[in-house]
């Protein structure tokens, strides 16, 4: 019952929100959104680095080489998409 409560308090306060502020606040959450999406995504490519075979440079390895460039082409994704 209780968080019920809260959420209909949030549901006002930001009904009452001026256009400018609410569209200020979406920005916010989005932006926290897609910097946590890029971290997932950064943290996710280091794991797959660590699991695959060491080699000198990511550069010498075709496999890691793809790798890097799905990494980054999903990066470039999410930016142009959601920007």
């Amino acid at each position: 019952m209780h968080d019920y409560i809260s959420a209909v308090f949030i549901a006002i306060a930001l009904a009452f929100l001026p256009l400018r502020k609410l569209v200020n606040f979406y920005m916010y959450i989005a932006s926290a959104g897609f910097i946590a999406t890029a971290h997932y995504l950064s943290f996710l490519y280091v794991e797959v680095e660590k699991k695959a075979e060491p080699v000198e440079s990511v550069f010498d390895d075709g496999e890691s080489i793809y790798r890097l460039g799905v990494h980054l082409f999903a990066q470039g994704e999410m930016k142009l998409i959601f920007f």
